[in-house]
C-alpha cells in the first residue's frame, strides 16, 4: 500500500475479500488515505446470519466449516448486516449503501421470522451484503 500515492483511487473493490483477511479493519483504515476525494470502498461480504447457516447454529447446534460458502474454511472473519455497518462507522466511513444480495427464493426465512415474532429477522434471506462506503469528511 505504501507504494501508491495518497488520493490515488476513485474506488477500491473488496469482492469476497474482507472475510479472508486476518485484520480487515487495519486494511480499511489504511486505505482511506489512498482514496481520492469522493472515492468509495465497494465490498461484497457473506452474511453469517443467512437462514441456512443461522438455522444450523440455532437449531442443530452445529458450526461446521465447509469447502465453500459462508462457512468456508478460509474465512477468518464473519459478518452480519449490523457488524458491517459498525465496522465501517468505527473506522470513519459513511455507509452510503448496504443491500442484501443473492436473496433466497425459499419461504423459510419468512416462516422463521413470523414464528419468532420478528426476532429472527429478514436479513437472513440474503447470502451476502453489497456495501458502498466513503471516508467521512
Amino acid at each position: 500500500l505504501d507504494e501508491y500515492p495518497e488520493a490515488y483511487f476513485d474506488a477500491i473493490f473488496f469482492n469476497d475479500v474482507l472475510e479472508h483477511l486476518i485484520d480487515p479493519y487495519t486494511m480499511l483504515e489504511r486505505l482511506k488515505s489512498k482514496l481520492a476525494p469522493g472515492g468509495v470502498v465497494v465490498a461484497s461480504i457473506p452474511n453469517v446470519r443467512h437462514f441456512k447457516t443461522f438455522r444450523k447454529l440455532v437449531f442443530d447446534h452445529d458450526w461446521e466449516y465447509e469447502d465453500s460458502g459462508i462457512l468456508d474454511r478460509t474465512h477468518l472473519r464473519f459478518f452480519t448486516r449490523n457488524s458491517i455497518h459498525n465496522m465501517f462507522r468505527r473506522l470513519g466511513y459513511d455507509v452510503l449503501r448496504c443491500e442484501g444480495i443473492h436473496q433466497t427464493k425459499s419461504l423459510k426465512p419468512w416462516i422463521y421470522h413470523v414464528l419468532s415474532f420478528g426476532i429472527w429477522g429478514l436479513d437472513t434471506r440474503f447470502l451476502q451484503f453489497a456495501v458502498v462506503a466513503r471516508p467521512r469528511s
